[in-house]
């Protein structure tokens, strides 16, 4: 019987595969007139407007970003684990169905950016003034300088063509980052929720980003963490894309990621990445399944031996903007510097399509999914997969109104096989809405 599940299951997911790779494919035979930069791929730096203060050689503009919502969800067979009862006692695990509707906390950024000789050199920041891991702290996100030229001229002919960031800044993986909602920083993003694989991360080093061609380049360096540490195996983060527009409509990405923190000692202080691993921002959904700090979401491996790739594209007919990406993640030593290697790995998956029905109002659908290879280094045939549907009505240019219906479920996993702290193994599923309203200026 478990056989014959695992079958179904293995058959049914190399299905959904096929067809996000093969939406990728179609996508890209597409063609209609629309300007390269229509698609909203915009740095959140470049979006900052109000400008607070200027001075003959600064300019300094500042942002800031709130967003409320109201949910309701019910989820089946959830089983959170045993944990210590008043009198010291063992809680037996429970199994819950459907949760209060009520309202989530309310979370909030603040960003700003200052431009020095014409632009020429500019410094962003990004606060975190409340989100999901962290209600009641602010904690920075980003702060990194960008050049774009130096004083008199120097090395002129050098940043004619290229930029380059030195800091703490987002590792430019996939195109996905410009469509997400990054904590209060939602309006780039169609629906309420992620894809259920959200690579994103924020590391220390450097970036070089060419600035003309057909095709665009990046490299990045970093120290593959988002914390200092100099203990002996700490690994070197490398990132890598390239992106363009083979048609005028049509923009495609291909990036990669690699890090070797596996010989850094084991522990909690040890350097660890969090591309794939986890959230800093965390996630849109509240209370369902383990109750983290981006409940839903799958993670894959333990940050020390990763290596990721991503292909996205994304083509633009009209009122119609179809997105789709095929991903691959392993981390191939879960446990660092521990004995034995097991390793982890997914296959992953998102294809998505905004409809504008009014110049303020706009329909929007997207699936997303998870494949597993290994999970905890055991072979798996286990799958996750998202639905997600919704509808934005933008109020004013700052103001944007969202509800969105999402369904979540978990197949063909092993009993006791872990996905993101979730027994999968009880083929958990959550569904139900949302309702957010947000602000950004």
């Amino acid at each position: 019987m478990r056989r014959n599940e695992r079958l179904i299951g293995r058959s049914r997911m190399r299905n959904q595969f096929a067809l996000a790779a093969l939406a990728a494919i179609l996508f890209s035979g597409v063609h209609a007139h629309a300007d390269s930069e229509q698609f909203g791929y915009t740095e959140e730096r470049d979006l900052l407007t109000v400008k607070v203060g200027e001075t003959d050689h600064i300019r300094v503009y500042m942002g800031l970003k709130t967003v409320g919502r109201l949910q309701g969800f019910d989820q089946r067979r959830v089983s959170i684990p045993q944990r210590p009862g008043e009198d010291g006692e063992p809680v037996p695990p429970l199994t819950p169905g459907s949760l209060e509707t009520g309202a989530q906390y309310p979370f909030g950024s603040m960003d700003f950016k200052a431009e020095f000789l014409d632009a020429k050199i500019l410094t962003y920041w990004e606060f975190f003034i409340a989100s999901r891991p962290h209600a009641s702290e602010m904690q920075g996100s980003q702060g990194y300088i960008l050049f774009r030229g130096l004083p008199g001229g120097q090395m002129d002919g050098f940043f004619d063509f290229v930029e380059v960031k030195a800091g703490q800044f987002e590792v430019n993986f996939g195109d996905h980052i410009y469509r997400r909602s990054s904590n209060s920083r939602v309006q780039q993003n169609a629906l309420i929720g992620n894809a259920v694989v959200d690579p994103r991360a924020t590391e220390t080093g450097f970036e070089f980003r060419t600035r003309r061609g057909p095709v665009r380049a990046s490299f990045g360096i970093t120290d593959g963490s988002e914390s200092e540490d100099f203990s002996r195996g700490r690994g070197v983060g490398y990132n890598a894309k390239l992106w363009g527009n083979p048609l005028d409509n049509m923009r495609v990405s291909l990036s990669g990621y690699y890090v070797d923190h596996s010989s850094n000692p084991s522990g909690r202080e040890s350097s660890q990445s969090n591309m794939h691993r986890t959230l800093r921002d965390g996630g849109p959904y509240g209370g369902i399944l383990d109750d983290g700090g981006a409940p839903g979401q799958v993670f894959i491996g333990a940050g020390q031996k990763l290596g990721a790739g991503q292909f996205d594209v994304t083509t633009s007919l009209g009122a119609l903007e179809l997105y789709a990406n095929v991903g691959y993640a392993e981390d191939s030593n879960i446990n660092g510097s521990a004995e034995g290697s097991p390793r982890e790995a997914y296959w992953y998956y998102t294809a998505e399509g905004v409809y504008d029905i009014t110049d303020r109002i706009y329909g929007a659908l997207r699936y997303s999914g998870a494949m597993a290879d290994s999970v905890g280094g055991e072979s798996s045939d286990g799958y996750v997969n998202r639905y997600q549907a919704g509808i934005g009505y933008r109020i004013t240019d700052f103001i944007l109104a969202k509800a969105e219906y999402v369904h979540q479920e978990y197949r063909s996993f092993d009993d006791g096989q872990r996905v993101s702290g979730v027994d999968a193994g009880k083929n958990p599923s959550f569904d139900g809405f949302l309702i957010e309203v947000s602000l950004a200026f």
